[in-house]
Formats: structure tokens, C-alpha cells, sequence
């Protein structure tokens, strides 16, 4: 946005509002601004948390699937051994 753009809106502003509401309006936006980024805020880093937790149960089940598998490989390598020590 552009100052001529911004001139031109506080302009009609002033105009349509009046120069006693126009500074109780700018206040009460002003106030909405700063409520709607601190909600923002949170719940930027509340998905960011969720997102982190999904993560980590992911991670965690990659680990535990490989070591599933670790244990197969090694029982499977164990029994190997065994039956060619026997033959």
C-alpha cells in the first residue's frame, strides 16, 4: 500500500466518521489488531507443537519397526548359524 493510498483512506475515514469517532475507531482497531495477532500467535505455535508431537510418534514408530526388524534379521541369522553348525 502506498502513502497516497493510506492518505486517501484515513481521509474518507475522517469524513465519513467524523474527528471525534475517528480516534475511538482507530483505538478499537488498534485493540482488535493486536487481540487477533496474539490468537494468531497462539495458535501458530499450538500447530506448531501438534506438528512437532505428530513428528515424534512418527519417529518413534520408524524406530520400533526397525528394531522389529533387527531382531527378525538377527533370530533368522542365529537360526542360520545353528542349522549349518548341525549339517
Amino acid at each position: 500500500m502506498s502513502l497516497s493510498e493510506i492518505l486517501l483512506i484515513l481521509l474518507v475515514a475522517l469524513i465519513v466518521l467524523g474527528p471525534k469517532r475517528l480516534p475511538e475507531v482507530a483505538y478499537w482497531l488498534g485493540r482488535c489488531m493486536q487481540w487477533f495477532n496474539a490468537l494468531r500467535c497462539k495458535l501458530q505455535t499450538e500447530f506448531n507443537n501438534q506438528v512437532k508431537v505428530a513428528e515424534l510418534k512418527h519417529n518413534e514408530t520408524k524406530a520400533a519397526a526397525a528394531e522389529q526388524h533387527n531382531e527378525l534379521h538377527k533370530r533368522r541369522a542365529a537360526q542360520n548359524s545353528d542349522s549349518s553348525e548341525s549339517s
